[in-house]
């Protein structure tokens, strides 16, 4: 099972996404990382922020691969996850 390392993580947290704001989940699976989107932060946008949110997560997904790990984009319903934290 593919790992989401300390290291990938770094990679990936240094690269700043075009909207303040934008959630963006990373999901270990059997055989490669899932990067999640949600759906309803992506519907809400128009053309050209579409256009540079897809730019943003290619270059998410080159990052992974680079590690030698293969990662595919996640989609999913509705809203991002509310924080726990308090």
């Amino acid at each position: 099972m593919p790992k989401f390392t300390k290291e990938m993580s770094l990679a990936v947290h240094q690269i700043k996404p075009p909207y303040h704001g934008m959630i963006v989940d990373f999901v270990e699976y059997p055989k490669y990382i899932g990067i999640r989107i949600y759906e309803n932060q992506i519907m809400s946008m128009n053309e050209s922020q579409k256009v540079s949110v897809m730019e943003y997560l290619q270059l998410l997904r080159t990052t992974i691969e680079s590690f030698g790990i293969s990662a595919n984009f996640d989609g999913a319903k509705g809203d991002p996850p509310r924080s726990t934290n308090v």
